[in-house]
């Protein structure tokens, strides 16, 4: 029962979904003071009773958590004392800003029904029913971090390693030829590669075939999803979610915004200073979460991402609010003594989105900057001198400008905006 009322709360009027946050909060609440020491410890310093939460807003009250706070906290005091070591597992976070975060995460968490059905659910609102979404879906996940984690076997489950990706082509296309997956997942510039590799390999009889592909992990640039689909001739939904919090929000067929999964967490976007922001206002995107990880719970989670929270319903008809995410705060590059941070530079390349795929700027071992571009078939000369005008007027800079055909991967899987290569590895 309780599966399926959250199965549909985004279809409920608002009313009744704020009482279900409340609900979800307040089980949250009790569970981290009771066995989560380090929540008792600081809830208690700073004055915070469970008693004065009484309604959805007064999670305000709770002060805010982060990377930076658990760091500074002994690691067993973020774990669940009622659980067991055999409950759950390490993860890591991809280290975007540099500092990777590992924490405890349940083992049952990724795949459990719930979850499916939060990372999947616009194939219920494209008309899959319920039981077939959470028992019969066939997904093929490509991967590729360095390691990839250890993952429950199922028969529903194709995992595309790194090696397999990058070493072996035909034999991981092969693959997905014969598993049919009606979802490929991965972050945007994998599927971008993917793309690439299936219209450079085979003719498109021979080609696997495709219906849905998930990117997360990373911004998903327009250019790049018309490439995706036009090869794959699959749908691209775009998803937002944190190693720290699973899937938060996914996109509906009118993908314009993802609408946020508000039975399963609470969002809140605030200014530098905490304080809330009326929606259609960009700030800092808070999270709690609930049900994803009870080994250590996050709760007014900094993400460290900024977004903003649609003011207007969306055209679908789904009542669930949508949210617009616009990247990672605090990411930069170090010249000299002065530090260029990524949203600076993107307010360059965001009036290039039909002339580039990617791009990353790189801190070479002279020590100076490469822009690295993955070009469209838009991309000319003009954009180059367009570019290079920017950074002398922006920044005093004058960047070396390199056409290439791939981008490198980190550790984490991911490509990233800004490379330091003067830094040991």
């Amino acid at each position: 029962l309780v599966f399926v009322l959250r199965s549909r709360i985004h279809a409920m009027p608002r009313f009744f979904v704020r009482r279900w946050q409340f609900w979800e909060l307040k089980r949250l609440m009790e569970l981290a003071y009771q066995y989560v020491p380090f929540y008792k410890k600081f809830w208690s310093e700073k004055g915070i009773r469970l008693e004065d939460i009484r309604t959805l807003s007064d999670i305000r009250k709770l002060p805010i958590t982060s990377k930076q706070l658990f760091r500074q906290h002994p690691l067993e005091e973020m774990i669940n004392t009622s659980f067991s070591a055999e409950d759950y597992e390490w993860a890591t976070t991809s280290g975007s800003t540099g500092e990777p975060f590992r924490f405890p995460v349940c083992k049952y968490g990724k795949f459990s029904r719930s979850n499916v059905f939060r990372e999947y659910r616009f194939l219920m609102w494209r008309g899959m029913k319920i039981d077939h979404l959470v028992k019969h879906l066939r997904v093929a996940r490509i991967s590729l971090a360095r390691i990839l984690d250890a993952q429950e076997p199922r028969d529903q489950y194709l995992f595309i390693s790194r090696e397999l990706f990058r070493d072996s082509p035909l034999e991981m296309l092969r693959q997905l030829k014969k598993f049919k997956p009606d979802i490929t997942a991965g972050r945007p510039t994998t599927l971008f590669e993917l793309a690439r590799l299936i219209e450079r390999f085979g003719p498109r009889d021979d080609r696997p075939r495709f219906k849905y592909l998930v990117s997360y992990g990373e911004m998903l640039y327009p250019e790049a999803r018309r490439f995706i689909e036009g090869v794959t001739s699959g749908e691209v939904y775009d998803a937002y979610g944190l190693e720290e919090t699973g899937s938060i929000a996914v996109e509906c067929q009118m993908h314009d915004g993802l609408h946020i999964s508000e039975e399963s967490c609470v969002i809140e976007i605030l200014d530098n200073n905490g304080d809330a922001l009326s929606e259609g206002s960009v700030g800092r995107i808070i999270v709690t979460r609930f049900r994803f990880n009870d080994v250590m719970p996050f709760i007014r989670y900094d993400t460290g991402d900024k977004g903003m929270v649609m003011s207007e319903p969306c055209s679908c008809g789904i009542r669930a609010r949508r949210i617009k995410v616009f990247g990672r705060e605090g990411i930069y590059i170090e010249l000299g003594v002065q530090n260029y941070y990524l949203n600076e530079f993107e307010k360059i390349f965001e009036k290039l989105s039909s002339s580039i795929f990617r791009y990353q700027i790189a801190k070479t071992t002279s020590g100076l900057l490469e822009v690295r571009i993955i070009p469209t078939e838009r991309f000319f000369s003009a954009d180059e001198n367009y570019i290079r005008a920017q950074f002398k007027e922006r920044f005093d800079l004058t960047p070396k400008l390199r056409i290439v055909t791939h981008l490198d991967y980190g550790p984490s899987g991911k490509t990233p905006h800004f490379i330091d290569e003067t830094r040991t590895k």
